[in-house]
């Protein structure tokens, strides 16, 4: 309609086709972030969200993860794929980690690629992209399920993780709980607004006829989410995103020790050299946040110089060691109903607990020249996650300094153990560590016990006596567990006679005690220390002055199994009664050179003592 002298027109169809780039695209549209403003209110009380800038990383490769064990999931019950687990020797097939067919896991690795570019693709202008300063971008891609349309619903509302997904709510309860989606709180897309101001997703969802070209930008630019229908793409995501280099590897260096990464030789800049050093550090640092991931995760360096893809470096997991046919065969203890390998050596077990769905991990560091003290290590469904009560505890590990542990919860929702940052576990876990670590700690004792006997009995224990580990580790186990009669029958064979360890001599001299080096002192002579209830154990505690040539006097000791008296309520008098006992049991023990008394020295027995004192609550003071 038009006033009459402008003479008007008429309006007609028009058929719009919108390219970019030479991609026609079929449709575009905009949306814009929204709060679920119920789940948003538990962000908002009483937790930081994120500790650091680099936790996108952890958040982008923990949803690659998701989508891609999903993927793996449908595959198999549709039957696609019959190789993602593995059968038995009765061909049965059991839905469970111990199952899994790794060799087929690797064709489903997750890739994090990083490339400099320098023009910005989404400039106005031809002057603006070639006046932009070099970036790092960095693509994660995965082979999971993809994206749709109502998953571009759920991502556009924080707060909502794969229960917006109604296609998968379903499926993904009817997956094994060790299998299934971590993302419960919807919020691990805001975490890369930290580093950026834009992101992008190419996606695909299973069964989608076209595929996504989302681009989300940050609150700080009102959030608005822009999409575009892609006519072909292959079903997964690669999400990108652009960082300053510079920040990135100053963020990198904070987060761990990884040198000075930054080589500018004559004053100019080696950028390939730079993505080298960004490729070995981004491996170990995504290998420290999630060192369990089933799902292999590889990092690789992007560059037009390359003829062809490069395949990228795999980051380390225990639990691949464990599914590699090449560590050895799974085997089961059908008491515990645990599935297990341990080393040739024996100085390291992984563990699968069935009933609990639990991975744990434990390594024998017992070593004379070990002075670094690991810690141990608690992860939900392959990522780290913090112990803050763990961390705060006196000597930091749930069994000892010498046997760290890693476990990972994989048999729990995410919303039932962990605070909602997915940084830390909640506190109500701590005692939950501590049962399945005990647990697993005594069957690995047993085993190495059972293996050895059985080395013994085929005249095979040359290797076992050149290992200084498992004797510690025995040792350990007669302390918590009691006698063992496998550990006995070593001690019949005299498997380790040629093993000694550092005591010193008692002697009286005069009025004092004095103190001779000795060396004679076997693994059976400890071992009938350790197992017997009724045998004082007297070891020296000040070991600073241990090589001091003038330190030859006895002046502090401790003794184990000595109990206090609850009539004595003041110190002094509980300390002086002591020292009587000790006395005593000095005088008693200290007669002639035919029966002397050894004070244990040996620094790993020794802290192995301090250790079982502490954890099983023995009272004794020191002198």
């Amino acid at each position: 309609m038009a006033p009459k002298e402008m003479e008007g027109c008429t309006f007609n169809y028009c058929n719009l086709e919108i390219y970019l780039n030479g991609e026609k695209y079929e449709s575009f549209g905009k949306a814009r972030f929204e709060v679920d403003n119920k789940r948003f209110m538990s962000v908002l009380i009483g937790d930081k969200l994120y500790e650091e800038q680099l936790v996108f990383l952890r958040e982008y490769i923990q949803n690659a993860m998701d989508a891609t064990k999903l993927m793996l999931w449908l595959k198999w019950k549709q039957e696609e794929n019959m190789h993602v687990f593995t059968a038995d020797e009765n061909g049965h097939v059991d839905e469970t980690l111990s199952s899994l067919d790794y060799v087929n896991l690797k064709d489903y690795a997750i890739k994090v690629g990083v490339e400099l570019v320098q023009e910005d693709e989404y400039a106005d202008s031809d002057a603006e992209k070639k006046s932009c300063t070099e970036v790092l971008r960095i693509h994660i891609i995965d082979s999971g399920v993809g994206m749709d349309e109502e998953c571009l619903k759920a991502l556009a509302v924080i707060g909502t993780g794969w229960s917006g997904r109604k296609k998968y709510f379903e499926e993904i309860g009817r997956m094994p709980i060790w299998m299934q989606p971590t993302g419960s709180f919807g919020i691990g897309i805001q975490s890369g607004f930290m580093m950026t101001n834009r992101i992008r997703i190419i996606t695909r969802g299973m069964n989608e006829k076209h595929g996504l070209d989302i681009q989300l930008y940050s609150p700080r630019q009102l959030g608005k989410i822009n999409y575009v229908f892609l006519s072909d793409n292959r079903v997964g995501t690669e999400l990108i995103l652009d960082v300053d280099w510079a920040d990135f590897l100053s963020k990198l260096q904070e987060s761990g020790h990884y040198g000075n990464i930054l080589n500018t030789g004559n004053g100019v800049f080696d950028y390939d050299g730079i993505l080298r050093d960004i490729k070995k550090c981004l491996t170990r640092y995504i290998g420290e946040m999630i060192p369990n991931s089933f799902i292999p995760v590889r990092v690789a360096i992007i560059s037009k110089k390359l003829s062809k893809s490069e395949s990228g470096e795999v980051v380390d997991s225990y639990v691949q060691r464990f599914l590699d046919k090449d560590s050895g065969t799974i085997l089961r203890d059908t008491g515990s109903n645990i599935d297990y390998i341990i080393k040739n050596d024996m100085s390291e077990a992984y563990f699968w607990m069935r009933d609990e769905q639990v991975f744990v991990q434990i390594e024998n560091d017992a070593e004379l020249n070990s002075d670094q003290i690991i810690i141990d290590k608690f992860c939900y469904k392959g990522v780290l996650v913090r112990n803050k009560t763990i961390k705060n505890r006196k000597g930091g590990n749930l069994i000892s300094r010498y046997i760290p542990v890693s476990m990972d919860i994989m048999g729990m929702n995410a919303s039932d153990c962990l605070l909602i940052s997915r940084s830390h576990f909640t506190e109500k876990m701590n005692g939950r560590f501590e049962e399945l670590a005990w647990k697993c700690f005594k069957l690995y004792v047993e085993i190495v016990a059972k293996h050895i006997k059985k080395l013994g009995l085929k005249n095979q224990l040359s290797d076992v006596v050149k290992n200084s580990r498992s004797p510690y580790l025995l040792l350990m186990g007669v302390l918590y567990f009691g006698k063992n009669s496998d550990v006995a029958y070593i001690c019949e064979q005299n498997v380790w006679a040629d093993t000694t360890y550092f005591m010193q001599h008692l002697k009286k001299d005069s009025k004092k005690y004095k103190l001779e080096d000795s060396v004679h002192v076997t693994f059976n002579d400890v071992y009938e220390w350790f197992s017997s209830e009724d045998k004082m154990i007297v070891w020296k505690v000040n070991r600073t002055d241990l090589q001091s040539k003038a330190k030859t006097i006895l002046d502090i000791v401790s003794i184990m199994n000595e109990e206090a008296s609850e009539e004595v309520e003041k110190t002094s008098k509980y300390e002086l009664s002591l020292r009587e006992k000790t006395e005593n049991y000095l005088k008693k023990t200290v007669k002639t050179e035919a029966d002397p008394n050894y004070i244990i020295t040996d620094p790993i027995l020794v802290n192995i003592l301090e250790e079982f004192i502490e954890k099983k609550g023995v009272n004794r003071k020191c002198l």
